[in-house]
Order: structure tokens, then C-alpha cells, then sequence
């Protein structure tokens, strides 16, 4: 739970009693969640003890009690102990005088529990999935749930004030509100107003709210498939997408598909490739980077720092197995001694973790929602998501491919005159690194030298000694040799 609320930023949470959920029902879990509580240096602590002990622990509370008279319990009988502890506790906690403040009844239901739960009853009661005419669609692969607005906003607000709820009428103000919680997914635009046009339904176009995936499930438990259709922003401008492509938003893990520097050749063969292929390879509206480079250097520290691990694999300086795994996801080392950030002294891996799950860009255990897994062959990791993976594998095969990984030492800068005659100064390649330079310096006031060295050669395709010689010319370059920082002039 503590993950959850991390991941959601969340300050506050209500707990809801399932109807017809059986008491006990919980027990049935507790040999999944086992060994996530008690975690190896716990066991290996035990079993020192008395090699009997741990799997007397496992049987009290893997087993059930009718088992548990066949197994061995001397000299004593743990899972005696653990029953009769747990049952003293129950009878404490029943014996106390209760008032309305340990129920939480004194505290006022917030609003947003009541758009959530009115949300949810007219899914469930009144509203009609993906039917013509219906309130509620679900479309795509990922069975991204929409609700046909103003229409959804007015059966909610007519919902709310038959039980004299105080809400504001207009469904606009309401989709504002439920946005505020990070409901909704917003358009590119900054709002929360999207066109959609499911299969088969005439062409006609409806206005709908998109849920974010992870309060999808608070609406509609088990989301039917997605329908094919089309979707785009409301704003009478931008290209209809397929519902099965990414589609720009505010938040950086809706981008679309990437394509290596590699890739860019204009030959016929490769334009046939691009016709026939299923990516989305056009320029699409701002935010959308094709670059690797530019793209994690461009999502803040926690894309930063993904850079350099990417730069010092590429070199040879952490190691497969050690530090990383390269599977279907990227895997990055995450023990006790963080040691994939370790040499990144500026950030503590809290806020490297903290920024990369703001991202999304972290997958998550479905077991135990932890941002920290357990990787067979690596130990304690996280791992990145499938799109997020496929970028940073792109990203150190294109660093592994250049001339050079090693920074310019000052015996190997070189002049003004060396560089003036390998580059050309009002080339639209050096205007194309100096705007994504100048956007990062924007943002924070400086930007790392590491950083800001690779986004010059991945625009410019120069050596690393050309690239820091560019970066001195316009830029003012400070700092320690672990720590580089380039200012504006």
C-alpha cells in the first residue's frame, strides 16, 4: 500500500469493504507474500538459530489448521503461538469503546470519493459499453475507458443531488475537478476533452474524458476488448490516430515509436520499409522525439540519469549481470548498494526511482505493485517498461556504434581552426542541438556536461572532442571533473 500511495502521490486514502467478500479470504495469500516479508537475510538469520525453526514459521502460517496437527511442534508450537497472539489481539481491538472518530465518520466524504463511486454505480447500473448510442467505450489494446462527456457529467451530477450531494452542476467543472486527482489523461492541449470515432459506428464523432489506466478499474472492474476506432484531441486540428498508436499527451510515456539514427537512410529500399511498416515514423505534435538522445535528455533527471547508465554501458564500465540485464526489459541493478547510480554521486536513488515512476517508465511487480524487483541472474532491480526498454537498447547500441565513448581530456581538445574546418558553424544540424540545449538549460538553469555532450554528437554525428569544443564556444562550462555543469554565457 505504501508503494501504491508513493506512486500516486497521494495524500489521502478511503478503504471500501467488498460486498460478499469472505472473512478469512485473506489466509489464501500469505504463501504468495511469504518471502517478500520475510526476506532472505530474515531466513538465514532464523535457520542459524535452529534449522527446525523456519519451517515450523512457514507451516504456522502457509498451512491450514487442520494440517497442522500432522506436522511436528516440539519443543514448542509456533503456530499455537501465532493463533492464540492473534486472537488476543482481535479480542483487545473488540473490547475497546468505539466512537465515530475510529470509524473516520467524523470526517466529511470528499468529493472526489463520491464522483468515483457515482462513476462506478452508473457503469454498472445505467450507462452501456461500447453499444451505439452508449455512455462508455473502451478502445484499443490497452482498453482505454472513455466516457462520453458532457453526457456522463450530467447522469453523475443527477446522480450526486438525488442524494443530496453538493457538486457543481456544470459537467465542465466537474471534469476539472476529477482531472485535478489525476483521473484523467490529458490532451496535448492541457485539457481533458478528446474526439473519438469507435468502429463501426457511422463515422460519427463523440467528445470523451480518457481514464487514466490505473482508476480504469475503480470505474469498471473487468474492462472489456478494446474496440479499433480513431482518436485525436479536441481541438479541430490535429491528425486522427489509430487507437492501437500512441497519441500525445501531457505525460511522457504516451510518445511514439522510436527509430534509431541509423534508420534515417533515404533510400528506396528503406522508404518501402517505412510504407509497409506498422510504426509511426511521421513528425507528430510537439513533444513526440524520435532521437534517443534527445528524448531521455530531454525528461528530466530521472531520463538524466538513464543517459549516463546508458553512456557508461556503451563503454565497458557496468557490467552484464552485475549492473544490468538486457532481456525483453532492460533490468537495472538496485541492491543495497544502488550500485547502477552509484557513480552518480549529485543523486540519491530514492529521487532517481521517485522521477523514473513519475514517468511511468517503471515496471511495476503485479503481485506487490514494487517499483524494486527481484531479477533472476541480477538480484534486487527495476525494470523498465517495454516501450521506455526498447529506447535505452537503441540508445547504447548507437553509442556502442560511435567513434569514441571517452570524454576530451585538455591535451585533446582541440583549436578553433580544427574544428572550424570539420563543421560548419550555420548548419541547420548545429541550430537543431543548440534549440534542444537551449530548452534544457531553460528548464533548470544548467544542464549535465555528459548530457549535454551526447545530444550534440547525436544531432551532429561529431566526435566527442568537436562536441566539447562547440559546447565551449556558446556555453559557460564549470565544475569538478566528476561533476561538469554547462551554464549560458
Amino acid at each position: 500500500m505504501i508503494t501504491w500511495i508513493e506512486r500516486l502521490r497521494m495524500e489521502k486514502y478511503y478503504v471500501n469493504w467488498r460486498q460478499g467478500r469472505k472473512h478469512q479470504d485473506h489466509e489464501i495469500y500469505t504463501g504468495s507474500l511469504f518471502e517478500r516479508v520475510l526476506i532472505q537475510e530474515d531466513r538465514t538469520y532464523i535457520a542459524e538459530i535452529d534449522g527446525e525453526l523456519l519451517g515450523k514459521c512457514i507451516r504456522a502460517i502457509t498451512i491450514g489448521p487442520q494440517l497442522l496437527k500432522y506436522a511436528s511442534q516440539q519443543p514448542y508450537d509456533i503456530a499455537k503461538m501465532v493463533q492464540e497472539a492473534d486472537g488476543k489481539s482481535v479480542a483487545q481491538d473488540r473490547s475497546r469503546s468505539r466512537s465515530p472518530a475510529d470509524f473516520g465518520m467524523d470526517v466529511p466524504k470528499p468529493l472526489i470519493r463520491h464522483y468515483q463511486e457515482g462513476l462506478q454505480r452508473l457503469a454498472r447500473d445505467k450507462w452501456q459499453v461500447n453499444k451505439p448510442g452508449g455512455e462508455v467505450w473502451v478502445l484499443g489494446p490497452k482498453r482505454d475507458l472513455y466516457l462520453v462527456w458532457p453526457r456522463c457529467g450530467n447522469d453523475l451530477f443527477a446522480l450526486l443531488r438525488d442524494e443530496d450531494v453538493a457538486s457543481p452542476a456544470d459537467p465542465h467543472l466537474i471534469a476539472d475537478i476529477i482531472g485535478d486527482f489525476n483521473f484523467l489523461r490529458e490532451t496535448p492541449n492541457g485539457d481533458y476533452y478528446w474526439e473519438i470515432k469507435p468502429a463501426d459506428l457511422n463515422d460519427d464523432t463523440l467528445v470523451a474524458l480518457c481514464v487514466e489506466p490505473e482508476w480504469a478499474p475503480t470505474i469498471i472492474k473487468v474492462l472489456p476488448t478494446g474496440l479499433d476506432g480513431l482518436v485525436r484531441p479536441n481541438d479541430g486540428r490535429s491528425p486522427w490516430r489509430n487507437v492501437g498508436e500512441s497519441v500525445a499527451s501531457g505525460t511522457p510515456s504516451n510518445i511514439i515509436p522510436l527509430r534509431s539514427l541509423g534508420d534515417q537512410s533515404d533510400s528506396p529500399e528503406r522508404e518501402d520499409q517505412a510504407a509497409s511498416s506498422d510504426e509511426v515514423t511521421t513528425a507528430g505534435p510537439a513533444g513526440e522525439v524520435n532521437n534517443p538522445a534527445e528524448f531521455f535528455s530531454q525528461a528530466g533527471l530521472g531520463g538524466e540519469v538513464l543517459l549516463r547508465v546508458a553512456q557508461d554501458i556503451a563503454a565497458g564500465t557496468k557490467v552484464a549481470g552485475s549492473d544490468y540485464l538486457f532481456d525483453a526489459q532492460v533490468s537495472l541493478a538496485w541492491g543495497d548498494s544502488n550500485k547502477i547510480i552509484k557513480d552518480y554521486a549529485e543523486y540519491t536513488p530514492s529521487e532517481v526511482l521517485r522521477k523514473l515512476s513519475d514517468l511511468g517508465w517503471v515496471a511495476y511487480d503485479a503481485l506487490s505493485v514494487a517499483k524494486v524487483q527481484d531479477v533472476a541472474g541480477l538480484g534486487r532491480a527495476i525494470v523498465l517498461n517495454t516501450e521506455i526498454s526498447e529506447r535505452f537498447k537503441v540508445l547504447v547500441e548507437e553509442l556502442r556504434n560511435s567513434v569514441s565513448f571517452s570524454l576530451p581530456t585538455a591535451q585533446e581538445k582541440l583549436s578553433k581552426n580544427e574544428v572550424l574546418e570539420s563543421t560548419d558553424p550555420e548548419s541547420d544540424e548545429e541550430s537543431s542541438w543548440k534549440n534542444a540545449l537551449n530548452d534544457l538549460i531553460q528548464k533548470r538553469g544548467w544542464v549535465d556536461y555528459e548530457v549535454a555532450v551526447i545530444l550534440i554528437r547525436s544531432k551532429s554525428g561529431c566526435s566527442p572532442e568537436i562536441a566539447d569544443f562547440l559546447l565551449r564556444m556558446d556555453y559557460d562550462v564549470q565544475g569538478k571533473p566528476d561533476n561538469i555543469k554547462v551554464y549560458p554565457l
